[in-house]
């Protein structure tokens, strides 16, 4: 049963919470989402998993219940990684993704912003990709073109970014700045 496996060999509570968070990560990686679902459930509601991997064990879980379909607890388990660790770039980057989605493009602009507030380097084109798409969808295409224009300085071969604000440059009112 795969319940029992991290509960053989008088683990200690940590290192049990850990079996199960690490066999998660096991199951996500084989596409096994339900039984990654599971594990970091069960390494959560243990309540002995240290403080930084239990932000991962929520953010994990949030990326699998992201690819079963489960939103709104994705979004939930995002936010519990960035209570526990508020420098959590990637949480905030991937609820940014969902509140757009979903329509909030106020709060995943506040999202993505914040996720920019944490990276470094090339990993920053993502956010500013995501919310230059927030903000052409609430009308601002000058803080879209900004943003896909600061997206293809932190990488000039970043083709979304390229191709979206080709788009821009080609619309009619555009055209006669």
């Amino acid at each position: 049963d795969r319940a029992r496996l991290p509960r053989s060999g008088g683990l200690t509570p940590e290192a049990r919470a850990l079996a199960w968070h690490h066999r998660g990560v096991a199951f996500q990686k084989t596409g096994q989402q339900d039984a990654a679902i599971a594990d970091y459930s069960r390494a959560i509601e243990s309540g002995a998993l240290p403080k930084a991997v239990l932000a991962r064990a929520y953010y994990n879980r949030g990326i699998a219940y992201g690819q079963e379909g489960g939103s709104g607890a994705a979004e939930r388990d995002y936010r519990a990684a960035i209570a526990l660790s508020p420098g959590y770039a990637a949480a905030y980057h991937n609820l940014a993704n969902l509140e757009r989605r979903r329509g909030a493009h106020e709060s995943s602009i506040a999202s993505y912003t914040a996720a920019l507030e944490h990276m470094q380097g090339r990993d920053r084109r993502l956010p500013l990709y995501g919310r230059a798409l927030a903000y052409e969808r609430l009308g601002n295409l000058e803080r879209a073109e900004a943003d896909l224009r600061q997206a293809l300085t932190v990488d000039p071969e970043f083709d979304l970014a390229a191709t979206k604000l080709a788009s821009f440059e080609a619309l009619p009112h555009r055209q006669s700045r």
